[in-house]
Protein backbone atom coordinates (compact mmCIF):
# COMPACT_ATOMS: atom_id res chain seq x y z
CA UNK A 1 0.00 0.00 0.00
CA UNK A 2 2.77 2.55 0.87
CA UNK A 3 5.01 1.58 -2.31
CA UNK A 4 1.68 2.23 -4.36
CA UNK A 5 1.05 5.53 -2.78
CA UNK A 6 3.99 6.64 -3.60
CA UNK A 7 3.86 5.11 -7.42
CA UNK A 8 5.74 2.52 -7.28
CA UNK A 9 4.53 -0.47 -9.01
CA UNK A 10 5.71 -3.69 -9.89
CA UNK A 11 6.40 -7.06 -8.16
CA UNK A 12 7.27 -7.79 -4.67
CA UNK A 13 9.90 -10.38 -3.74
CA UNK A 14 9.89 -11.56 -0.31
CA UNK A 15 13.74 -13.25 0.41
CA UNK A 16 14.51 -16.63 1.76
CA UNK A 17 16.74 -19.59 2.06
CA UNK A 18 16.00 -20.47 -1.33
CA UNK A 19 15.12 -17.23 -2.84
CA UNK A 20 18.46 -15.11 -1.88
CA UNK A 21 19.46 -11.32 -3.56
CA UNK A 22 21.07 -12.40 -5.94
CA UNK A 23 18.58 -15.18 -7.37
CA UNK A 24 15.66 -11.99 -6.67
CA UNK A 25 17.65 -9.29 -8.49
CA UNK A 26 18.35 -11.48 -11.62
CA UNK A 27 14.95 -12.66 -11.93
CA UNK A 28 13.48 -8.61 -11.52
CA UNK A 29 16.09 -7.64 -14.06
CA UNK A 30 14.54 -10.21 -16.41
CA UNK A 31 11.20 -9.00 -15.95
CA UNK A 32 12.42 -5.15 -17.00
CA UNK A 33 12.39 -3.81 -13.43
CA UNK A 34 14.63 -0.45 -13.35
CA UNK A 35 13.68 0.45 -9.64
CA UNK A 36 14.45 -1.51 -6.39
CA UNK A 37 13.14 -0.72 -3.32
CA UNK A 38 14.52 -2.39 -0.35
CA UNK A 39 12.24 -2.75 2.60
CA UNK A 40 14.85 -3.47 5.71
CA UNK A 41 18.33 -2.71 7.09
CA UNK A 42 21.61 -1.64 5.94
CA UNK A 43 22.44 -5.16 5.55
CA UNK A 44 19.93 -5.87 2.60
CA UNK A 45 20.64 -2.69 0.87
CA UNK A 46 24.42 -3.26 0.94
CA UNK A 47 23.44 -6.45 -0.90
CA UNK A 48 21.45 -4.94 -3.24
CA UNK A 49 24.09 -2.71 -4.35
CA UNK A 50 26.95 -5.24 -4.63
CA UNK A 51 24.45 -7.13 -7.59
CA UNK A 52 22.75 -3.89 -9.45
CA UNK A 53 26.27 -1.65 -8.97
CA UNK A 54 27.18 -2.72 -12.62
CA UNK A 55 23.84 -2.30 -14.11
CA UNK A 56 23.12 0.88 -16.58
CA UNK A 57 19.72 2.62 -15.67
CA UNK A 58 19.29 0.65 -11.99
CA UNK A 59 17.63 2.86 -9.44
CA UNK A 60 17.46 1.61 -5.91
CA UNK A 61 15.28 3.37 -2.79
CA UNK A 62 15.15 2.14 1.07
CA UNK A 63 12.27 2.09 3.45
CA UNK A 64 14.65 1.29 6.85
CA UNK A 65 13.32 -1.11 8.99
CA UNK A 66 14.87 -2.32 12.50
CA UNK A 67 17.93 -0.96 13.23
CA UNK A 68 21.17 -0.11 11.78
CA UNK A 69 20.20 2.31 9.59
CA UNK A 70 23.77 4.22 9.06
CA UNK A 71 23.12 4.33 4.90
CA UNK A 72 19.46 5.38 5.14
CA UNK A 73 20.18 8.22 7.28
CA UNK A 74 23.30 9.52 4.77
CA UNK A 75 20.45 9.12 2.01
CA UNK A 76 18.14 11.76 4.59
CA UNK A 77 15.41 9.06 4.63
CA UNK A 78 13.09 8.45 7.38
CA UNK A 79 12.25 4.96 8.79
CA UNK A 80 9.05 3.34 8.19
CA UNK A 81 5.73 4.64 6.35
CA UNK A 82 7.67 8.19 6.35
CA UNK A 83 9.95 6.83 3.97
CA UNK A 84 7.23 6.84 1.12
CA UNK A 85 6.87 10.22 0.76
CA UNK A 86 10.54 10.34 0.41
CA UNK A 87 10.67 7.93 -2.46
CA UNK A 88 7.31 9.63 -3.40
CA UNK A 89 9.43 12.58 -4.10
CA UNK A 90 11.73 10.83 -6.28
CA UNK A 91 14.87 13.09 -5.63
CA UNK A 92 17.31 10.61 -7.39
CA UNK A 93 21.38 11.46 -6.84
CA UNK A 94 24.03 9.46 -8.21
CA UNK A 95 26.43 7.77 -5.07
CA UNK A 96 29.76 7.02 -6.13
CA UNK A 97 30.85 3.52 -5.03
CA UNK A 98 34.37 2.28 -3.34
CA UNK A 99 35.35 -1.38 -3.59
CA UNK A 100 36.86 -3.73 -0.84
CA UNK A 101 38.77 -6.66 -2.72
CA UNK A 102 35.74 -7.68 -5.40
CA UNK A 103 32.72 -5.95 -3.29
CA UNK A 104 31.27 -2.81 -3.45
CA UNK A 105 30.44 -0.45 -0.67
CA UNK A 106 29.19 2.99 -0.25
CA UNK A 107 29.99 4.42 2.76
CA UNK A 108 32.82 3.72 5.42
CA UNK A 109 35.07 0.70 6.50
CA UNK A 110 35.72 -0.15 10.75
CA UNK A 111 38.47 -1.48 12.02
CA UNK A 112 38.20 -3.38 14.84
CA UNK A 113 41.94 -3.90 15.44
CA UNK A 114 43.87 -0.95 16.14
CA UNK A 115 46.99 -2.79 15.19
CA UNK A 116 46.34 -2.60 12.00
CA UNK A 117 48.77 -1.64 9.08
CA UNK A 118 47.90 0.70 6.27
CA UNK A 119 49.29 0.95 3.59
CA UNK A 120 48.34 4.40 0.98
CA UNK A 121 48.92 3.59 -2.87
CA UNK A 122 51.93 1.58 -2.33
CA UNK A 123 53.84 4.36 -0.64
CA UNK A 124 53.63 4.88 2.69
CA UNK A 125 52.45 3.09 5.74
CA UNK A 126 50.56 3.95 8.55
CA UNK A 127 50.02 1.88 12.11
CA UNK A 128 48.38 3.18 15.02
CA UNK A 129 49.96 3.47 18.23
CA UNK A 130 47.42 3.36 21.24
CA UNK A 131 45.70 -0.10 21.60
CA UNK A 132 42.36 1.56 21.93
CA UNK A 133 42.75 3.32 18.63
CA UNK A 134 39.54 3.96 16.38
CA UNK A 135 40.26 3.32 12.66
CA UNK A 136 38.35 4.08 9.78
CA UNK A 137 38.03 4.26 6.07
CA UNK A 138 35.24 6.67 4.19
CA UNK A 139 34.79 6.44 0.82
CA UNK A 140 34.02 10.71 0.11
CA UNK A 141 34.96 13.30 -2.72
CA UNK A 142 35.79 16.75 -2.77
CA UNK A 143 36.43 19.51 -5.06
CA UNK A 144 40.32 19.56 -6.29
CA UNK A 145 42.07 23.05 -7.20
CA UNK A 146 40.57 22.84 -10.99
CA UNK A 147 36.75 22.86 -9.86
CA UNK A 148 36.49 19.06 -10.23
CA UNK A 149 34.96 16.60 -8.25
CA UNK A 150 37.38 13.80 -7.10
CA UNK A 151 36.63 10.62 -5.36
CA UNK A 152 39.01 9.38 -2.41
CA UNK A 153 39.53 7.41 0.35
CA UNK A 154 40.42 9.13 3.64
CA UNK A 155 42.00 6.75 6.31
CA UNK A 156 41.29 8.45 9.94
CA UNK A 157 43.22 6.91 13.13
CA UNK A 158 41.23 7.87 16.56
CA UNK A 159 43.82 7.56 19.77
CA UNK A 160 42.51 7.92 23.42
CA UNK A 161 44.45 8.14 26.10
CA UNK A 162 44.98 5.69 28.65
CA UNK A 163 41.84 4.84 30.96
CA UNK A 164 42.61 6.44 34.37
CA UNK A 165 40.58 5.24 38.08
CA UNK A 166 37.51 7.11 37.79
CA UNK A 167 37.58 9.01 34.56
CA UNK A 168 37.23 8.63 30.95
CA UNK A 169 39.89 7.93 28.28
CA UNK A 170 40.33 11.51 25.91
CA UNK A 171 40.14 11.00 22.39
CA UNK A 172 43.68 12.75 20.91
CA UNK A 173 42.84 14.57 17.57
CA UNK A 174 42.86 12.12 14.75
CA UNK A 175 45.21 11.29 12.17
CA UNK A 176 43.62 11.44 8.72
CA UNK A 177 45.14 10.23 5.49
CA UNK A 178 43.92 10.15 1.47
CA UNK A 179 44.49 8.22 -1.13
CA UNK A 180 43.25 6.30 -4.04
CA UNK A 181 44.41 3.00 -2.69
CA UNK A 182 44.62 1.64 0.90
CA UNK A 183 45.60 -1.87 1.50
CA UNK A 184 44.88 -3.34 5.07
CA UNK A 185 47.60 -5.78 5.08
CA UNK A 186 48.41 -7.17 8.48
CA UNK A 187 47.84 -8.55 11.22
CA UNK A 188 45.63 -11.37 9.38
CA UNK A 189 42.04 -12.08 10.27
CA UNK A 190 41.23 -9.13 11.53
CA UNK A 191 37.61 -7.91 11.03
CA UNK A 192 36.55 -5.24 8.68
CA UNK A 193 32.62 -3.96 9.04
CA UNK A 194 32.01 -2.62 5.63
CA UNK A 195 29.19 0.21 5.91
CA UNK A 196 28.34 -1.43 9.24
CA UNK A 197 27.17 -4.91 8.26
CA UNK A 198 28.91 -6.93 6.24
CA UNK A 199 32.31 -8.17 7.98
CA UNK A 200 35.08 -8.91 6.13
CA UNK A 201 38.08 -10.42 7.21
CA UNK A 202 41.77 -9.16 6.48
CA UNK A 203 44.14 -9.16 4.15
CA UNK A 204 41.88 -6.81 2.03
CA UNK A 205 42.42 -3.90 -0.36
CA UNK A 206 40.26 -0.93 -0.76
CA UNK A 207 40.06 1.26 -4.37
CA UNK A 208 37.93 3.94 -5.35
CA UNK A 209 35.56 3.03 -8.26
CA UNK A 210 34.75 4.41 -11.36
CA UNK A 211 30.99 3.08 -10.93
CA UNK A 212 27.94 5.00 -9.67
CA UNK A 213 24.62 3.93 -8.86
CA UNK A 214 21.35 5.94 -8.61
CA UNK A 215 19.90 6.17 -5.12
CA UNK A 216 16.13 7.75 -4.07
CA UNK A 217 17.32 10.52 -1.40
CA UNK A 218 15.57 13.05 1.23
CA UNK A 219 16.17 16.74 1.54
CA UNK A 220 18.31 16.15 4.50
CA UNK A 221 20.53 13.39 3.32
CA UNK A 222 24.35 13.68 3.94
CA UNK A 223 25.43 12.71 1.14
CA UNK A 224 25.99 15.16 -1.67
Amino acid sequence: HCLTDAGLKGPIVRLSIVNSVKHAVDELLKKGVTTIVAVGGDNLFSSLVDQVAEQQGMILGTIPLGTHGMLAHQFGVPYGVEACKTLSARLVRPVRLAKINSQYFIHSIAIIDPRTKLIFDEKYSLTATSEEAQISILNYSETNEVGERQQLLSATITPTSEKKLFKKAKPFDPTSLTALKIEIKEPRGIQLLVDGQKVITSPAIVTTATTSIQVIMGKDRQIR
